[in-house]
């Protein structure tokens, strides 16, 4: 299995442990499975350019950014959250994206960039819960 298809696996685990989560957390889980069903598994060929094409990163930063926050503020049932947190989620994987994994190569820049894309959906989750 290519390394790129592994965190898919755990959106599909995660998607399934919905259920079984306290309902408070259901849009956390939401979105973190579609950031890495989109961020990964469900990527197109062509949005895997986006290091070399601005139309890529910016269909890509539409998709894999605004659609997870956009779900958890639909799945907390909050239409303004989810218009406020796509926006941001749309910005912040263009940012995210933009700066190349950091400069850093392989693991560590999969690591990074999955981290900072992770710290931006629960700090909307958080600030969603206040």
């Amino acid at each position: 299995m290519p390394w790129f298809h592994s965190p898919s696996l755990t959106g599909i685990l995660l998607a399934a442990t919905l259920p079984a989560l306290p309902r408070r957390y259901a849009p956390l889980a939401v979105a973190v499975t579609l950031h890495l069903l989109l961020d990964f598994s469900l990527q197109s060929e062509w949005a895997t350019t986006k290091a070399t094409d601005n139309r890529a990163l910016l269909v890509h930063s539409l998709i894999a950014g605004f659609l997870p926050l956009a779900g958890l503020g639909l799945a907390a049932g909050d239409p303004a959250l989810a218009l406020v947190g796509g926006l941001v989620g749309f910005a912040s994987h263009l940012a995210i994206d933009s700066s190349n994994k950091f400069g850093l190569l392989l693991w560590p820049g999969l690591v990074v960039d999955q981290a900072a894309h992770l710290v931006v959906i629960v700090a909307i989750f958080a600030a969603s819960s206040i």
